[in-house]
C-alpha cells in the first residue's frame, strides 16, 4: 500500500469530521507569501498548524498532519509549545504504516474527540 499524501489524508479528515464530530468546525490555515506590486506580502505565522477548529461553544483546537515519515520543523515544535502554554489544544496527527486512508481518519477523529476539554 502506498502512503498517503498530506493533501489526501487532511481531505478527508475534512470529508468524515463534520458527520462524525458534528459541534466542531475544521477550518484550513494557509501561510505563504505574496507578491504584490512589487511588496511581499506574508500572512499567516510560521509553523502554525495546518488546521484549525473550533468546538459549540468556543473552545480552540490545532491539528498539525504528517504524512507517514514527515517531521515538523522547528517552527511548528515552536507553535505546539505556544498552544501549550497558553492552554490550547493542540494534536500532532499522523498515520500508521498500512493503516487504511479510513482507518487513520477515523482513529484521529477519536483522538481530536478525546481532546475536548471540559469547561
Amino acid at each position: 500500500m502506498k502512503p498517503f499524501l498530506e493533501s489526501e489524508l487532511q481531505a478527508a479528515l475534512f470529508l468524515q469530521a463534520p458527520s462524525t464530530i458534528p459541534d466542531l468546525r475544521l477550518f484550513r490555515r494557509n501561510i505563504s507569501v505574496v507578491q504584490v506590486d512589487g511588496r511581499r506580502i506574508k500572512h499567516g505565522i510560521k509553523g502554525q498548524a495546518d488546521v484549525y477548529g473550533y468546538w459549540k461553544g468556543g473552545q480552540a483546537i490545532e491539528l498539525e498532519l504528517k504524512a507517514l515519515g514527515g517531521s515538523t520543523r522547528e517552527g511548528q515544535k515552536e507553535w505546539a509549545e505556544f498552544c501549550r502554554q497558553w492552554n490550547v489544544a493542540y494534536l500532532l496527527l499522523r498515520p500508521i504504516k498500512d493503516e487504511t486512508l479510513k482507518t487513520t481518519v477515523d482513529r484521529w477523529l477519536t483522538e481530536i474527540r478525546a481532546s475536548r476539554r471540559a469547561f
